[in-house]
Order: structure tokens, then sequence, then C-alpha cells
């Protein structure tokens, strides 16, 4: 990942995993209930609209020397701290064909 455009300060951080968290609860909760899609689709952007400014935000950095996988286990270390099962299947599906490719 690139280094993000400033440096964040741990409140901001901890701010910012709040209110992605509390996105990602939401659109769970649109998601499973019977709602008028037009709502689904503004928690579902809301929701990926929390996760981009935390992730932009989180401390993680790519160490260009390391293993592949390590960089694929730092990813989804951020996936499990936000709690989106969606994000964190999407990084396994990612890693796995990643991995396939490589054989």
């Amino acid at each position: 990942m690139a280094r993000a455009s400033r440096d964040y300060t741990a409140q901001d951080i901890a701010r910012l995993l709040g209110a992605a968290r509390e996105a990602i609860a939401d659109d769970m909760r649109a998601q499973s209930q019977l709602v008028d899609e037009a709502i689904q689709t503004r928690a579902a952007l809301r929701k990926w609209q929390a996760v981009h400014r935390y992730i932009r935000a989180a401390p993680y950095r790519d160490e260009s020397d390391a293993p592949r996988s390590r960089h694929w286990q730092g990813a989804l270390a951020i996936a499990r701290a936000l709690g989106d099962l969606d994000l964190g299947r999407r990084l396994i599906t990612l890693s796995s064909r990643c991995a396939r490719r490589r054989v």
C-alpha cells in the first residue's frame, strides 16, 4: 500500500475504526431485514466509504522484502479488526487465487 496522504493519530484511527464497524453493522442489519433496496444500497455505500477511510489510515504498510503470505496476513488482520465478513471472504479468495497462479 502506498503511504497515506497524512499521518493519523491513534485517536483518528480508533475513531475511523469505530465508524467503519458501525457502518458494517448497519449494512448487515439492512441486508438481513426486508427493507427497500435503496436503503440497502445506501447502507452498503456508507459501509464501503467508512471501510475505505479506515484502510487509508490503518497502520499497515507493505514490507517489500517480506514474503507475499505476510502481506496477505496483514490485510486479513485489518479485515478481522473491522469485523466485515464480506471483506474477509474477498481477501481469502484473492489470496488463494494469487497462490494458485504462483504455483
